[in-house]
């Protein structure tokens, strides 16, 4: 029985990914019989399957090497590998609720982590509006007329493909009336 020279095989996956996204398909251009396929993955990344294709978890990962080196009962061949660009997934932060009278304005601050710039979903009063491509420290100045509640609802980040989160973050404006005084 003569075992045949190792193919060396072609990976096909993803070249960046989201820490947060889930499990990412890796997978070789052909499976020889007789050759057993060892992966590695970066520190911190799980890898689950065998075989010409496997999934990995970048959750808790850095960015690192997928690779995979073809071995049989006559050697092992060259190891193949693709570089993985592991993005974090943003996050956003939105600043305290305050307390000002009719007619008044106040900032709110957005503190946002990730890869900028960033795209952000959030409502005024239950409406919803995008802010596209906005940085960290980005400012809203807002004039509510009542007490109005303002919630950053969806992240997204400038990773590509783009890495996003949901989120529930709100602060309230509380609005006094002015109230004028009349002699008597």
């Amino acid at each position: 029985n003569v075992q045949a020279p190792i193919q060396q095989p072609v990976m096909t996956g993803p070249t960046s990914v989201c820490a947060g996204g889930g499990n990412y398909t890796f997978t070789l251009n052909l499976e020889q019989s007789g050759v057993n396929y060892n992966w590695t993955v970066p520190t911190g990344a799980v890898l689950t399957g065998s075989g010409d294709t496997v999934n990995v978890n970048f959750l808790n990962s850095v960015s690192g090497q997928v690779c995979v080196t073809p071995q049989n009962v006559c050697g092992t061949g060259t190891p193949v590998c693709k570089t993985v660009q592991v993005n974090p997934i943003p996050s956003a932060d939105l600043s305290s609720s305050a307390e000002i009278c009719d007619g008044e304005s106040v900032d709110l601050h957005f503190a946002l982590t990730g890869n900028g710039p960033f795209d952000v979903i959030w409502t005024v009063a239950n409406q919803p509006f995008t802010l596209n491509n906005i940085a960290n420290g980005h400012v809203e100045t807002v004039s509510p007329t009542q007490t109005t509640t303002y919630k950053i609802i969806n992240i997204s980040d400038n990773s590509i493909p783009a890495c996003a989160l949901a989120v529930a973050d709100s602060v309230t404006i509380t609005v006094w009336q002015n109230f004028s005084a009349t002699a008597a």
